[in-house]
């Protein structure tokens, strides 16, 4: 029998991270700004928790994305493969 292979996707916000440090000097303040907990902020960077599609047309705002460049910053794609 085969085995099911899915694939997991990660994503890096490295990029996504140093704009908001370069927009608000912190990941902290820029947190306070949203009015979110440091730490939720901290999950959806580090990819605990997922970044919503109402959270990326707000820091999209926040952080003065264009919208073409959207991609670059909250869909940078890492593929990991997973067995199950």
């Amino acid at each position: 029998m085969k085995k099911k292979t899915d694939a997991k996707f990660v994503f890096n916000y490295n990029k996504l991270r140093g704009r908001i440090v370069e927009k608000f000097g912190s990941c902290s303040a820029f947190a306070d700004r949203l009015g979110m907990y440091r730490q939720v902020v901290s999950y959806k960077l580090n990819g605990r928790i997922g970044i919503t599609r109402d959270d990326i047309v707000v820091w999209r705002d926040l952080l003065d994305i264009e919208q073409d460049e959207i991609g670059i910053y909250f869909f940078d794609l890492e593929s990991k493969k997973l067995d199950k």
